[in-house]
């Protein structure tokens, strides 16, 4: 065979090995550290989504008046409060209630309250507009 080759030849293995050893460090970096929490945040986003659905859901088989209301009372507002209230109010409970704050165990039922009632609020805004 002639050197040039045979030169090409080692060239190809040696870069298919270094290719196959960084493969194998993401991996194993991955592994150690990235795939165990990402998992976890995957399986609490789930949870919190499922509150969230729910709580949406309860919202919207109520009538419009209820629910509105429900919306204004979850948010601490009165009825008829401005954007710009509503918009404060869902700011400073979600910095309260958020479960990456708070530790309690019923802190992502109340954010999904939280997020489905601001939701709510909304809606109704936009529909009136």
């Amino acid at each position: 065979m002639n050197d040039d080759v045979l030169m090409f030849i080692m060239m190809i293995f040696w870069f298919a090995g270094k290719v196959l050893y960084y493969v194998f460090l993401y991996w194993l970096i991955t592994g150690i550290f990235g795939i165990g929490r990402q998992n976890q945040r995957y399986r609490k986003n789930e949870e919190y989504n499922q509150h969230y659905q729910n709580n949406y859901q309860q919202y919207q088989q109520a009538d419009e008046g209820q629910r509105l209301s429900k919306a204004y009372q979850t948010l601490g507002l009165r009825e008829g409060a401005s954007a710009d209230d509503v918009k404060k109010a869902y700011r400073q409970l979600a910095k309260e209630n958020h479960p990456d704050k708070n530790k309690s165990a019923n802190a992502q039922q109340k954010m999904a309250e939280i997020n489905a009632a601001y939701d709510t609020i909304l809606e109704t805004m936009k529909k009136k507009n």
